[in-house]
C-alpha cells in the first residue's frame, strides 16, 4: 500500500509541475515514429489435442485483420476481452491468440481448429455473433484469411499468419461473416 500512495505522489507532483509535463509530452511525441508500430500479444495458448491421430491431420486455422476508428476502440476490445475468455471453452479448438498495436488501431486474431464445422460452429455461436454486433461501429477495415496446415506444421506463428494477408489488397470494410 505504501508503494501504490508514494508512485501516486509522484504522479500527481509530476503532473502539477507544468514544466516537466511539457519537456514529457515533447519526448513522447519524439518516440511516437519509433513506439506507433509496437505490437503486443496476448499468449499463444494451445489446448490439448488428443494423443491419437496422424501429423499429417489437418486442422482449419482462421486469421482476422481489423483497423478500429480510435474514438469507438473500447467497444471493440470490450467484446474482444468477453470473446477470448471463453475461448478455451469451444469445442474444436485447438490454439488461439490475440495481438494488437500499442499505440495504433490495428488488431488481429488467430484461431486453429479440429475442423470447418468446429470453426463455423463458433463463428455462428451467441457469443461470438453479440460480440460481432456491439463492436461492429468500431471497425473501419476488416479482412479475414483461411487456411489448412497438418498437426506436425503446430504451433502456428504470428509471422506465418500475417504473411496470408501479404498479397491481399486492403479495400472499404466488408459484411462481417466468416
Amino acid at each position: 500500500m505504501v508503494d501504490t500512495v508514494n508512485n501516486w505522489s509522484l504522479f500527481m507532483s509530476i503532473r502539477s509541475n507544468s514544466r516537466l509535463m511539457l519537456r514529457l509530452r515533447t519526448l513522447a511525441l519524439a518516440c511516437l515514429p519509433w513506439i506507433g508500430g509496437c505490437v503486443i500479444s496476448m499468449p499463444y495458448k494451445s489446448l490439448e489435442l488428443p494423443a491419437t491421430g496422424s501429423p499429417d491431420d489437418k486442422l482449419q486455422v482462421s486469421v482476422t485483420h481489423a483497423r478500429l476508428y480510435p474514438d469507438k476502440r473500447a467497444a471493440f476490445d470490450e467484446q474482444t476481452m468477453v470473446v477470448y475468455k471463453a475461448m478455451s471453452s469451444q469445442p474444436g479448438l485447438v490454439a488461439y491468440a490475440i495481438k494488437r498495436e500499442l499505440f495504433g488501431n490495428q488488431v488481429w486474431t488467430l484461431s486453429v481448429w479440429r475442423d470447418t464445422e468446429s470453426r463455423m460452429t463458433f463463428f455462428s455461436s451467441p457469443l461470438h455473433q453479440r460480440a460481432i454486433a456491439l463492436s461492429e461501429d468500431a471497425i473501419e477495415l476488416v479482412r479475414y484469411r483461411r487456411m489448412e496446415i497438418s498437426r506436425s506444421e503446430l504451433p502456428m506463428t504470428w509471422e506465418r499468419a500475417l504473411t496470408l494477408f501479404a498479397d491481399q489488397k486492403v479495400a472499404p470494410k466488408p459484411r462481417l461473416s466468416h
